[in-house]
């Protein structure tokens, strides 16, 4: 198993320089009635799982999702969940990866900020032919991993792709932010590189527009036409997620990541960050981070 570093966090992967884990649970336990598979917890990787046989339950967003056999849940970067067996013959196929780690680099930032308001959650119910489509890629991919036949490895790749399309076409993740940025936009990554490297600093929009040599205006208009949202609610979604990270990997206070992320006041912070992450600061931080 290889350790691979990117954007500042360590990945555990199933596979040598390829990002993704894989992982097969089909060893039915004795232990009857609910266990605890994971405690509430969040990662940067989008996450697949399937099961194959038994059942099991899933709490996320606050809500309980008995996932049986033949069916399968999509499980959005970032978002809080735990899971539960509720059979002995519990058999499940799990796939993690980080979707922008497999697509252009427009501005990894950018990208997540355009597919914000995505599904955090989405069941696939047994019987349709959404269902069966992810079913029998997820199969392939734990089958290609398993044999380690010749080239398994593009094969896996290629596979991945296959279910970034999927994702695409049943609209859990916005396509537009899958394509590379055109000609009109271009200007923008300026703008999105400069947000992203000093946005512990007071940014104005005066200075983001002479940037790029455009007035004011005719900035926030094309903002908006490209993302939907302004450029202040860009800068902040940076600062959230850049404290996101301070909040899980290290021990400083909210005081201190409010500063470190460039917010004018801790109580600004908060209301900021409950708006994007729906809790307080303080209850993030208890919440486990997974790393794989």
């Amino acid at each position: 198993m290889e350790v691979i570093k990117t954007d500042n966090e360590i990945i555990k992967s199933s596979i040598s320089g390829i990002p993704i884990w894989i992982a097969q649970d089909k060893n039915a336990k004795k232990t009857e009635g609910i266990r605890r598979l994971s405690y509430p917890h969040y990662h940067d990787e989008i996450e697949f799982l399937y099961v194959e046989n038994g059942s099991l339950k899933l709490i996320c967003e606050n809500a309980e999702h008995i996932i049986n056999a033949g069916e399968a849940v999509f499980i959005n970067s970032r978002t809080v969940h735990e899971t539960f067996g509720l059979e002995p013959s519990l058999c499940t196929s799990l796939i993690q990866f980080k979707l922008f780690d497999y697509l252009d680099d427009i501005g990894k930032n950018m990208a997540r900020f355009i597919n914000l308001n995505e599904l955090p959650f989405f069941k696939f119910n047994a019987g349709l032919s959404e269902t069966q489509e992810l079913n029998s890629i997820i199969n392939k991919i734990v089958t290609e991993y398993k044999n380690k036949s010749l080239a398994y490895e593009i094969y896996i790749k290629g596979m991945v792709y296959n279910l970034i399309g999927l994702l695409a076409r049943y609209n859990l993740i916005k396509y537009d932010s899958l394509m590379p940025i055109n000609s009109e936009n271009e200007r923008l990554l300026n703008i999105i590189e400069y947000i992203d490297k000093n946005y512990s600093e007071k940014i104005t929009l005066d200075y983001l527009a002479s940037l790029v040599n455009l007035n004011s205006e005719y900035l926030c208009r094309l903002f908006k036409k490209v993302t939907g949202s302004t450029i202040g609610d860009y800068i902040n979604f940076v600062r959230i997620s850049k404290a996101e990270k301070l909040l899980s990997t290290t021990d400083k206070t909210i005081s201190e990541i409010s500063m470190d992320t460039g917010f004018a006041s801790v109580s600004y912070f908060n209301r900021v960050f409950k708006s994007y992450k729906k809790c307080s600061p303080s209850v993030y931080k208890k919440i486990k981070f997974a790393q794989f």
